[in-house]
């Protein structure tokens, strides 16, 4: 696969949390990308991808949701660093939250296109089309700002041929200071 889209090393790292033993799942060659990684430092996005695709493939669909997780529990520095301490701040800030991921012509983005206390409907076109992803993603980041009983439903999907994943995020505010 050849791209022009590259992602920051935090995206390998958290595989590489999940599957702390990934060479014996996807093999050294493939591994071999996860290892001595700068969270901060671009990569090219293919063998990330690559892997991916693989552990959907072979472990589970619902091996994204762990995935989509860690990668708030790796990223959560760079959210409280922003200041983002609400759920419409997170809403407010997707598509620069984004940016600092990935970048490039595939590189995708996310977007809340509605957002009221405890509903938003969030559109995105990110880098692995995977709505098991997108959800864990949200939720997590939801959680991380405070909301909690936080439901996730897939409205659209790419999968199915929809031009982007679009989510309809519902959860209990927290309580105001």
């Amino acid at each position: 696969m050849t791209t022009s889209t590259e992602i920051r090393g935090i995206a390998y790292q958290m595989v590489k949390e999940v599957f702390p033993h990934l060479e014996g799942i996807v093999g050294a060659e493939l591994a071999a990308h996860f290892e001595n990684v700068d969270g901060e430092a671009w990569y090219e996005a293919g063998p990330y991808l690559k892997t991916i695709r693989y552990l959907i493939g072979h472990i589970s669909p619902q091996v994204m949701v762990l995935i989509g997780n860690q990668r708030i529990e790796v990223f959560k520095a760079n959210i409280f660093r922003r200041g983002i301490s609400t759920t419409r701040e997170l809403a407010e800030s997707l598509p620069e939250l984004t940016k600092e991921v990935m970048r490039g012509e595939e590189a995708g983005r996310w977007l809340a296109e509605e957002y009221a206390p405890g509903r938003a409907v969030i559109r995105e076109t990110g880098l692995t089309a995977n709505t098991d992803f997108g959800s864990g993603v949200i939720k997590a980041a939801l959680e991380l700002v405070g909301a909690y009983n936080v439901r996730v439903t897939v409205i659209d999907d790419r999968a199915a041929g929809a031009e982007a994943n679009r989510y309809l995020a519902e959860w209990i505010e927290p309580e105001a200071a």
